[in-house]
């Protein structure tokens, strides 16, 4: 499955550390929004960093599931990353 996750991390040093986290995983397409498919082990190590690295209280995260349906209608605009790979060079 296909997967966008977005986060408002409020803490600069959790941020850093979440963000460099999250790569192992997903394709950081902007600031703060990943994307790419997860097995359901990955899914769990991502559910896994949100609970224990993230401060429930001050953070929030979202993660939005698409389906083959879903994502044949996504739409994008502007500079795009390559989600298919990883090493595309990222720009913000």
């Amino acid at each position: 499955m296909h997967y966008v996750l977005a986060y408002d991390v409020v803490s600069t040093r959790r941020r850093g550390r979440f963000h460099r986290r999250l790569k192992a995983f997903l394709v950081p397409v902007q600031r703060s929004v990943f994307e790419g498919p997860l097995t359901p082990s990955a899914l769990g190590e991502i559910e896994r960093l949100i609970t224990t690295h993230l401060d429930m209280e001050q953070d929030a995260v979202r993660l939005y599931a698409l389906d083959r349906v879903s994502l044949g209608l996504t739409r994008s605009w502007g500079v795009q990353a390559n989600v298919d790979d990883p090493d595309a060079p990222m720009l913000f």
